[in-house]
């Protein structure tokens, strides 16, 4: 119990109460001490008048004022002759009989004790003192001592915190187009270049797909004459009689005269008409010429080509076969066939290949000592697969491929297995039943390549592209779109896109199916210029995965189809930058698994919006690793990032995180949330700005290690702004380490600005090192700050408190708590029990603090809970508030103050 008169406080005793009024008009009071024999006069000139003062209770806490001359007091010691002294003692412990015995009663005109035994008992007792005289103002100390205490300046009001750095903004995706390339404005506001996309090569049995036009022409680029034959050509016209000699004048009537009469470098000229034979191959060396090609047939069941050249006619076969060695050129063909083996060197240019009537395998079929170069050529629709490549090469060039269709284990439009090397150069694959590309043991190289899916039928192996056994796929341009099941599958291999679009606007009903757009399995993948659209999941790395991604838009769409960003688990690796994912359904980009890691760099997630509502814009679970810098993430209906799992581990850094919200009926796990990491989990939180989120600003349950720097966390509507918790039934050391926060407005069922807590307080068996630094605390609903933590100890430095509606500073459970440059001011709420900064059960060493104009209490210690013995108050300023200091009295209690002032406040001490 300290007493007060006209702000000035000595003491500490039971409850005694007494009317506090100004002294009158030029009065001036002064402070007196008394310790010791004599006893000394800490005073000044003054001029007192006499008030009675009740003492309740057998404690003295008061003893009148003298307003009679020094002179006439006898055995006090005396400043001077001509000097008036009131005079204040306090004591706790000691009644009043005790107290006083030795001391005279002096009649005068007041009452008032006079000291006559030498030497006063001893003081003990919480004891603050202040006086406020001369130039300066002094700490008269406690337990009273008997030197006069040293006359300081007035302590300034407590160092600043430091404001938190705002976060870099992440860059937006930059997509460098090529020449020839067209813009593409995306739903995110990106504008990216258009991957190689012609129209679909919906062309008739005679005709191809011209890329320059993006229409189909007549395979026949003139007009079907004979013009720019050699001299000397063997003529062949079917419509004329039997006996002819081969002259333009008098053809022959039967293509296998002509055949065995030309030797190495004749040409054959066929008139229109059909060509039938049983078995039909054409010599080396020899030309055949047709007027034109869907007029002029050659029909055989087998057709064998050799070394020569085939122009303007229509092959149709079973089987057509160029034998491996030879070296064939056909122009402005159609092929008519199911299966077309190249065994030989095959140079197909400006012609259309279609299946015929029989079943085989393969359209076209390049072996192992086959070499294919197609240019300009159309192919489909398959009975099977459309182009296979067997250990064999093939270049293909302004090739529109479509229509494979199920035959036992085919239907694949372009296969490269078996150590094939494929070049592909303006390509596209339309309507397969199910791979559009297969690359197994083999190597691919492209630029502009599309793999549409356009057909009815639905697969479980509905890829656009697969990339599997050790196999390389390199290039740029790819366009996928419309696939059943994933855009870009790669596994045990090596894939490397430059220019990669995957769209899907056919949602897959077959059941398990999972439209992905790029999966990586125990692969490496690397991408640049990357705009997914519309997928259910845009990018997943599984099993040791390694994927690399710059430069990434994610689009989803509304509805159950757009679940995932980016994901990676199992031991997998990310590696982005510079990737917006908007509107997807369960989580932005995710971490799973130990083992797994990702570093991510400049990175938007604007939209998760799943049904339950329990989704993330960044997630990491299951020791995975993240680091990410230069993050915004917004308008999530779930958790804006969440750590959980044992051992998960993320470094954020220059982060925004804003539009967190749980719906109505919502109860999912902490939804609403800004930032959560569970237990077992390590995060790192520099330059970030959490704001606007329905729930938490940012919570660490149990999290181990924790870093958190420069951070803003404004508008927080429900809970808390920033908590960071310790279950100490899972750790015995954890170091949690705060630098510049500020935590701004945050509202309603149970809001506080920091919190460091433990869940399981009682049972003592934890131990949390936390560092606080530069921290700014505004508008808080109940608690500013809230360091509840049993065994643990805590230092702050650098805190500033303003406007909580509640306690400000609440240290409960056994803290040990060194705080430093403490700024309280403008409490609010006057509910009992709420104060600017009060301690339960704890250990408190306060330096440098000042509680100023807060309509509460200034300093309060909880009664009977508080290790007052262990609490050190210095160089503090409590001013201006409607109680100033609230103690208990403890027999045993001890606070030590040097230079704490009290100044102008209604009343100065209250105890229950």
């Amino acid at each position: 119990m300290i007493g007060v008169y006209a702000g000035f406080a000595v003491g500490c005793s039971d409850l005694v109460t007494f009317p506090i009024e100004p002294p009158p008009s030029g009065t001036e009071t002064v402070l007196l001490a008394v310790e010791g024999s004599p006893p000394r006069v800490f005073g000044g000139p003054v001029r007192v008048f006499t008030r009675d003062v009740d003492i309740q209770g057998d404690e003295l806490l008061f003893v009148g004022y003298y307003d009679t001359p020094l002179d006439e007091l006898g055995g006090m010691a005396q400043p001077s002759n001509t000097e008036l002294v009131p005079l204040i003692l306090a004591d706790t412990g000691t009644s009043l009989d005790d107290f006083m015995e030795g001391w005279t009663r002096r009649v005068g005109s007041s009452d008032a004790w006079q000291r006559t035994q030498e030497t006063p008992p001893e003081f003990s007792g919480v004891f603050l003192a202040t006086k406020e005289e001369g130039p300066c103002r002094e700490l008269l100390g406690g337990p009273l001592r008997t030197e006069e205490a040293a006359c300081e300046s007035f302590p300034d009001v407590p160092e600043p915190p430091m404001l938190p750095e705002d976060p870099r903004p992440p860059v937006a995706p930059s997509f460098a187009c090529r020449l020839g390339e067209s813009t593409r404005a995306f739903d995110s506001g990106v504008t990216g270049c258009v991957a190689f996309d012609p129209p679909a090569p919906t062309c008739d049995d005679d005709a191809r797909f011209d890329f320059a036009t993006g229409a189909c022409v007549a395979v026949d680029a003139a007009a079907c004459t004979f013009a720019g034959l050699p001299a000397g050509a063997i003529h062949v016209d079917a419509s004329v009689a039997p006996g002819g000699d081969g002259s333009a004048a008098n053809p022959h009537h039967d293509l296998a005269i002509a055949i065995a009469a030309a030797t190495s470098g004749d040409t054959i000229a066929l008139a229109p008409g059909r060509y039938a034979a049983g078995t039909w191959a054409l010599p080396d060396g020899v030309t055949i010429v047709g007027q034109c090609a869907p007029n002029t047939v050659v029909a055989a069941p087998r057709i064998t080509l050799a070394s020569g050249a085939l122009e303007r006619v229509t092959l149709e076969a079973d089987t057509v076969e160029l034998i491996a060695g030879a070296t064939s050129t056909v122009r402005q063909a159609i092929l008519a066939t199911p299966q077309f083996v190249v065994g030989g060197a095959l140079d197909l240019a400006s012609s259309r290949v279609r299946g015929g009537g029989a079943t085989a395998l393969d359209l076209v079929q390049v072996g192992e000592t086959g070499e294919a170069t197609l240019t300009g050529v159309t192919l489909g629709p398959a009975h099977g697969n459309t182009f296979n490549v067997v250990g064999g090469r093939a270049v293909l060039t302004d090739v529109a491929m479509f229509g494979a269709t199920t035959v036992s284990e085919a239907g694949l439009g372009l296969v490269a297995q078996m150590g094939a090397d494929v070049t592909l150069n303006s390509v596209t694959i339309d309507d397969t039943d199910r791979l559009g590309m297969l690359v197994s043991s083999s190597t691919v190289v492209f630029d502009r390549v599309a793999v549409r899916d356009r057909g009815v039928t639905e697969d479980a192996e509905d890829i656009a592209v697969a990339v599997y056994d050790g196999s390389g796929f390199r290039g740029r341009d790819l366009f996928v779109a419309a696939t059943r099941r994933h855009g870009v599958l790669v596994s045990n291999a090596t894939a490397r896109v430059e220019g990669l679009i995957v769209e899907d606007t056919v949602p897959s009903t077959a059941p398990g199916s999972d439209l992905i757009a790029v999966v990586a399995i125990d692969a490496f993948v690397a991408l640049d210029d990357v705009h997914v659209y519309g997928r259910p999941a845009a990018l997943v790395a599984l099993e040791d995965a390694q994927l690399v991604a710059s430069d990434l838009v994610v689009e989803g769409t509304p509805g159950p189809h757009a679940f995932y960003g980016v994901i990676a688990r199992s031991r997998s690796s990310l590696d982005l930058a510079r990737v917006i994912v908007r509107n997807v359904h369960s989580v932005g980009v995710a971490a799973v698994g130990e083992g797994t890691t990702a570093r991510i760099e400049d990175l938007v997630v604007d939209g998760v919006r799943g049904a339950s509502g329990d989704s993330d814009g960044i997630s990491v679970q299951g020791a995975s690793v993240v680091e990410v810098f230069r993050a915004r993430v917004k308008d999530v209906v779930g958790r804006g990032v969440n750590v959980t799992g044992e051992g998960a581990r993320l470094t954020l850094e220059d982060a925004e995180i804003s539009g967190v919200r749980k719906l109505d009926d919502d109860n999912a796990y902490l939804a609403g949330s800004g930032m959560i990491a569970g237990p077992e989990t390590t995060f790192t939180l520099r330059r970030a700005h959490l704001h606007d989120n329905t729930f938490l600003g940012l919570l660490g349950y149990a999290a181990t290690p924790v870093v958190i720097e420069d951070v803003r966390v404004e508008t927080t509507t429900l809970r808390r702004g920033l908590h960071v918790e310790n279950d100490t039934t899972l750790f015995d050391e954890i170091t949690t380490e705060i630098r510049r926060v500020h935590v701004k407005t945050t509202r309603t069922e149970d809001p506080e600005g920091v919190s460091i807590s433990s869940a399981f307080a009682s049972f003592g068996v934890s131990h949390m090192t936390a560092t606080i630094t530069d921290i700014t605390i505004e508008d808080a609903e109940y608690y500013g700050v809230r360091l509840d933590s049993t065994g643990r100890d805590v230092s702050l430095d650098r805190v500033d408190v303003r406007r909580t509606r509640g306690t400000s500073v609440i240290l409960d459970n056994g803290t040990t708590a060194v705080i430093k440059n403490l700024y309280v001011t403008e409490g609010t709420n006057g509910f009992m029990g709420a104060s600017a900064l009060n301690a339960v059960k704890c250990r408190l060493r306060l330096e440098d603090f000042r509680f100023e104009s807060n309509r509460t209490i200034g300093l309060q210690l909880e009664k009977e809970q508080t290790e007052i013995s262990d609490t050190m108050l210095e160089r503090g300023v409590i001013v201006d508030n409607v109680i100033a200091v609230q103690v208990p009295v403890v027999e045993t209690s001890e606070i030590r103050a040097v230079q704490v002032y009290l100044q102008d406040n209604a009343r100065t001490f209250n105890t229950p």
